[in-house]
C-alpha cells in the first residue's frame, strides 16, 4: 500500500472496527446490567412487540388469579350463612315433628313449638338480610335474580309466584297466561245421607292397606285416610251439602209447587191467606255450599214494601251472597220449587240435571228470631255427604289408586270402587303460555320451553281451595318484571372471560313456593303447627325448604370448585408457560452474554492498539523525507 499522509486508510479501518467492537461491547454491558436481552426496540422490533404483548397477558394473568381467588371468598361466605339457615330448617322440622303427634300435643304445647318455629324464621331472614361480602348483600335476592308481580286486570294481587329462574334469563316484563288448570288426582263417592258402612271393608289405597271399621262414617273413613297420608301421597275430606226440599207454593193453591214461570207473583214469598209464611220484618235466612265447596251464607228481610217482594228478589240476594260473576253459578228455582245453583252459570230444569248443581238450605225465621210455623211448605236440613280423595300434590304424576273390596255398600258406604277392581286416577298438568310462548307444566308449576331463552324460568300458578278450583282456571295470571342481578366474575385475562353466578334469595317468603300442601300455605314463612294438618304440611314445606337450600349450597359448591378453583389452576398454569415464553424473548442469557462481553472486550482492546498503530504509520514518511 502506497505511504500518504492525506488519507490514512489504516487508521480509518481500525476506527470502524473500533467503534464497532465498543457498540457491541456496550449492548453487551447494558443488556448484563438491566437482565434484559431486549432494551429498545433496536435490539428486536419483532420481538419487543411480541414480549410486550406477554408482558400485558402477565400481568392480566395475575390479576385474574386475584379475582378468582376473591371470587372464592365471597363464595364461601355465602356457603357458610347457607349451612346455618340449614341448621335452622332442621330444628324447625324437629318442631313441626313433634307437634304433629297431635295425640299428645295440647294447644299450649303446638303454641310453644310455634314460637319457637316463629323465632327461627325471624333468624333465617335476619340472616337473608344481613350476610354480605364488603358491602355486597348476597343471601336478599339482590345477587340473583329480583321480581315483581302485576295483578291480571280486575284482580288485586298476581295469581302466581316465581320459584326459580335460571342464571341467564334475560332481563324482561313476562305476561303468564294460564289455558287449562292443574288439577289433583281425585276420587268421590256419590253423595247420600251418612249412615255409615254396613259391614266391615278394607280399602287399598296407592298400595296401603286400610282397614274400615263396620258402621265407619264418611268422616271416620277420612279419618284413617289421613291417619296414612304421609305412606299415600292422599288426604281425604267429607263434602256436606244441604239438601233444600221447600216449594214454595201459591196461597191460592196451597200444596202446589211453584214454577219457574210463578216468580212474578208476590204470594210465592208471602200472602194474605192462611197459607203466607212470611210477614213483615221476618226473614228467609240462605246457607249453603257451591259446587266449588265454597261456603256462602245471608238474610233476605222481607220489608212489607208496596207491590210486595217476589221469589226473584230473593234469588238476586242469594246471587249477590254467591257472587255474581257466571264461574260462581247461577242461581234458579226448578220446577220442583228448589232453588238452585248450576255450576256453569246455565240455568237447569232440575237439580239433577247437572251433578255439579247444588242447593240452597233456607230457614225462617221472625222478626224476634223465633221459628215461624210453615204449613204446606218445609226446608228441609237433611244433610248428604260425599267421601272425598285428593292427591296431596297436583299434575300427573300425582295418582290415586284405590280399590274397596266390599264395592259400593249401602248409601253411606264408601262406594269407591267396584268390588275388586282399582281405580286408578291422575291429575293433569297446567298448560299455558310465558310471554306468548308455551311453556312446559309440571303439576301446577309452568316453567320456560327448554331450549328457549326462557329455559330455567318456572312460575307456580296460586291453589283457590281444596277443590281443584284455581284463580285463573283459564286466562291471564298476572305479569312478571324480571331483573337479572347475577353476579359477574372477571375470571379471565382477557374480555368476555366471565363466569355468572346466581344466589337466590333465602327469605323465607321465597322459601318453598309452590310446595303441595292442603292449608294453602304459599311459602315458609306462612308454616303453622297448632293444628294437626298445619304440622303436616309445614313438614312437607320445611323439606322443600331443606331441599332448596341444599341445592343453593351445591350450586355454590359446584361454582367454588368447578369453575373458580380450577380456573385459578389453569390461570397459574397459564401464567409460568406465558411468563417462561417471555423470558425466553426477552430475558438475558447471563452464560452467553458473558462469553460475548468478554469477547467485545478483547476487541475493544485490541481495535484499541491497533488504531494506535495505524496513527504512527505516517511518521514513516519523515524517514523517506530524511
Amino acid at each position: 500500500m502506497a505511504l500518504s499522509i492525506t488519507n490514512n486508510i489504516a487508521s480509518l479501518v481500525a476506527q470502524q472496527n473500533l467503534n464497532n467492537s465498543t457498540n457491541a461491547l456496550n449492548t453487551s454491558l447494558q443488556r448484563l446490567s438491566s437482565g434484559l436481552k431486549i432494551n429498545s426496540g433496536a435490539d428486536g422490533p419483532a420481538a419487543l412487540v411480541i414480549s410486550n404483548e406477554q408482558g400485558a397477558q402477565i400481568s392480566g394473568l395475575q390479576s385474574a388469579i386475584e379475582n378468582t381467588n376473591q371470587a372464592v371468598s365471597l363464595v364461601q361466605t355465602g356457603e357458610g350463612a347457607l349451612s346455618e339457615v340449614n341448621n335452622l330448617l332442621v330444628q324447625i322440622r324437629g318442631l313441626a315433628v313433634s307437634a304433629a303427634n297431635s295425640a299428645v300435643n295440647d294447644p299450649t304445647a303446638l303454641a310453644a313449638d310455634q314460637a319457637q318455629i316463629q323465632n327461627a324464621l325471624q333468624t333465617i331472614n335476619s340472616i337473608s338480610s344481613n350476610t354480605q361480602f364488603g358491602t355486597r348483600k348476597l343471601l336478599d335476592g339482590s345477587a340473583g335474580i329480583s321480581s315483581s308481580t302485576l295483578a291480571p286486570a280486575g284482580a288485586t294481587a298476581a295469581k302466581f309466584a316465581v320459584v326459580s329462574a335460571a342464571d341467564n334469563t334475560p332481563t324482561g316484563v313476562y305476561a303468564i297466561n294460564v289455558t287449562t288448570a292443574a288439577t289433583k288426582a281425585r276420587v268421590e263417592t256419590a253423595a247420600a245421607a251418612d249412615t255409615g258402612i254396613t259391614a266391615a271393608d278394607t280399602l287399598t289405597l296407592n298400595g296401603t292397606t286400610i282397614n274400615l271399621a263396620s258402621g265407619s262414617t264418611n268422616s271416620q273413613v277420612a279419618g284413617a285416610i289421613n291417619a296414612v297420608s304421609s305412606q299415600t301421597n292422599v288426604s281425604a275430606d267429607v263434602v256436606t251439602t244441604a239438601a233444600l226440599t221447600a216449594a214454595f207454593t201459591h196461597d191460592s193453591d196451597a200444596g202446589v209447587a211453584a214454577t219457574a214461570t210463578d216468580l212474578a207473583h208476590v204470594d210465592q214469598i208471602h200472602g194474605t191467606g192462611a197459607g203466607g209464611i212470611i210477614n213483615t220484618g221476618d226473614s228467609i235466612k240462605f246457607s249453603g255450599v257451591d259446587a266449588f265447596g265454597k261456603s256462602f251464607s245471608g238474610t233476605f228481610t222481607y220489608t212489607g214494601a208496596a207491590g210486595g217482594q217476589t221469589v226473584g228478589d230473593l234469588i238476586t240476594t242469594i246471587q249477590t251472597a254467591l257472587g255474581t260473576a257466571a264461574a260462581n253459578g247461577e242461581v234458579n228455582i226448578n220446577g220442583s220449587g228448589q232453588i238452585v245453583i248450576s255450576s256453569d252459570g246455565t240455568a237447569h230444569g232440575t237439580a239433577t240435571t247437572n251433578p255439579a248443581d247444588v242447593s240452597v238450605s233456607l230457614s225462617l225465621s221472625n222478626g224476634t228470631g223465633g221459628t215461624v210455623a210453615q204449613t204446606n211448605r218445609t226446608a228441609s236440613t237433611v244433610a248428604t255427604d260425599k267421601l272425598r280423595l285428593l292427591s296431596t300434590a297436583y299434575g300427573s304424576a300425582a295418582t290415586i289408586a284405590v280399590e274397596d273390596q266390599n264395592g259400593p255398600v249401602g248409601s253411606g258406604g264408601t262406594g269407591l270402587t267396584a268390588a275388586a277392581t282399582t281405580t286408578t286416577v291422575t291429575g293433569t298438568d297446567v298448560i299455558g303460555t310465558i310471554n306468548g310462548q308455551v311453556g312446559s307444566g309440571s303439576g301446577n308449576v309452568l316453567s320456560g320451553a327448554t331450549g328457549s331463552s326462557l329455559a330455567g324460568l318456572s312460575v307456580a300458578i296460586n291453589p283457590l281451595n281444596d277443590n281443584n278450583a284455581y284463580e285463573t282456571a283459564t286466562g291471564a295470571a298476572g305479569t312478571l318484571a324480571l331483573t337479572n342481578n347475577t353476579l359477574t366474575f372477571q375470571i379471565g385475562a382477557n374480555a368476555g372471560q366471565t363466569a355468572t353466578l346466581a344466589i337466590d334469595s333465602v327469605n323465607t317468603n321465597a322459601l318453598a313456593t309452590g310446595a303441595s300442601n292442603t292449608s294453602n300455605f304459599q311459602n315458609l314463612g306462612q308454616i303453622n303447627v297448632t293444628t294437626a294438618q298445619g304440622a303436616q304440611d309445614s313438614l312437607a314445606l320445611v323439606d322443600a325448604a331443606i331441599s332448596q337450600i341444599s341445592t343453593l349450597s351445591g350450586k355454590l359448591g359446584s361454582f367454588q370448585t368447578n369453575t373458580l378453583q380450577a380456573t385459578a389452576t389453569n390461570l397459574q398454569t397459564a401464567l409460568t408457560n406465558t411468563t417462561a415464553a417471555q423470558s425466553v424473548i426477552r430475558d438475558t442469557d447471563f452464560a452467553a452474554e458473558t462469553a460475548n462481553f468478554t469477547k467485545e472486550q478483547v476487541l475493544v482492546q485490541a481495535g484499541t492498539t491497533v488504531l494506535t498503530n495505524a496513527n504512527a504509520t505516517a511518521q514513516l514518511i519523515l524517514n523517506l523525507l530524511k
